[in-house]
C-alpha cells in the first residue's frame, strides 16, 4: 500500500469512528468496492464489526478478512503496550507483518 505513493503509510484510520453514523458509513462503503475499501475494512474491524458481519456485507474471502483483522489486533496490542513495552523482538515481528516505521511510530504516539 505504501508503494501507491498516496500519502498512506499503512492501514491508517480512514474515518473518524467517533462521529455519529460512522458504522453506517463504513457499511455503505463496504457494499461498494472501491480504491479505499481496504481502509474501510480496517475501520470496520476497529469499530467492532465481526469478521462474519464484514463477510456478509462484502463477500470477501474470509482468509483475506482474517489477515486484515490480525493487523488491526496487532495495532491494538501495540497501542495498549505503549512505548514502554516495545522491544526489538516486537519490532521484528511487526516489520515481518509489513508495518512501516511511520505507522509504528504513529501507533506509539512518538516520532
Amino acid at each position: 500500500m505504501r508503494g501507491l505513493e498516496i500519502g498512506k503509510h499503512g492501514l491508517c484510520n480512514h474515518i473518524d469512528l467517533d462521529i455519529e453514523g460512522a458504522e453506517k458509513t463504513i457499511a455503505n462503503e463496504l457494499r461498494q468496492p472501491g480504491s479505499d475499501s481496504v481502509w474501510y475494512l480496517a475501520d470496520a474491524f476497529r469499530s467492532g464489526m465481526t469478521m462474519g458481519e464484514i463477510h456478509e456485507i462484502t463477500k470477501i474471502d474470509p482468509w483475506f478478512l482474517i489477515q486484515i483483522e490480525d493487523l488491526i489486533k496487532e495495532e491494538e496490542m501495540l497501542k495498549a503496550d505503549g512505548f514502554e513495552g516495545f522491544t526489538a523482538d516486537r519490532m521484528f515481528a511487526l516489520k515481518r507483518k509489513g508495518f512501516s516505521d511511520r505507522r509504528i511510530a504513529d501507533l506509539l504516539q512518538t516520532d
